[in-house]
């Protein structure tokens, strides 16, 4: 279960590129960021603001938590060249490519995290391998509150329908042609 950050059309050449990104293939998401940063290329500062964007990305989209990843790919492929002309003697033009290229950083949980999640089963339980248990309950308040909202709407259609002599499809258009402070006012007078 990788999660990846992509940079296109990066305008630099992927040659140069790859002399670093092969130093943090494989590492720790920790040591991967300290290899980078102990790096005085420009380029590094770029490598380590993707990196931390794949890190955001595995533990925004996928819940894992950020002490448990390591950067399992880097690929940078070349991207498209710009051409230029450089005027030279003699009314001759010298060619001049400003390369480009495209990176993307993936991100995976460790090896032996990986194992278990397999055990379990993959899919919810990948996704909380490796979280704290207060991220847990929180996750788990958030998810009974998005299902406790549209069960409220269901039930508040259900007895505007009974009101309205059993018509569903009436009272769902009832519903949604009444204003915002007369549907308030409704649900005072009706509590």
């Amino acid at each position: 279960m990788s999660t990846v950050a992509r940079l296109m059309n990066y305008g630099v050449p992927s040659l140069k590129i790859r002399r670093f990104a092969g130093t943090i293939k494989g590492e720790p998401v920790e040591k991967a960021m300290a290899i980078l940063d102990l790096q005085s290329s420009p380029t590094c500062q770029t490598l380590a603001k993707l990196l931390r964007s794949a890190v955001a990305n595995a533990v925004h989209n996928d819940g894992l938590a950020a002490e448990n990843l390591v950067v399992s790919n880097v690929l940078v492929d070349v991207g498209p060249t710009m051409k230029r002309i450089k005027p030279r003697a003699r009314g001759r033009a010298y060619r001049i490519f400003k390369r480009s290229s495209h990176v993307t950083i993936e991100v995976d949980l460790r090896k032996d995290l990986r194992g278990k999640v397999e055990a379990a089963g993959g899919g919810t339980a990948a996704k909380t391998a490796g979280k704290s248990t207060a991220t847990k309950t929180a996750a788990t308040k958030s998810a009974a509150a998005k299902t406790a909202a549209p069960a409220a709407k269901k039930t508040a259609a259900k007895s505007t329908a009974k009101s309205t002599g059993g018509d569903a499809g009436a009272a769902k258009t009832a519903a949604k042609k009444t204003s915002p402070a007369a549907k308030k006012t409704t649900k005072k007078g009706e509590e």
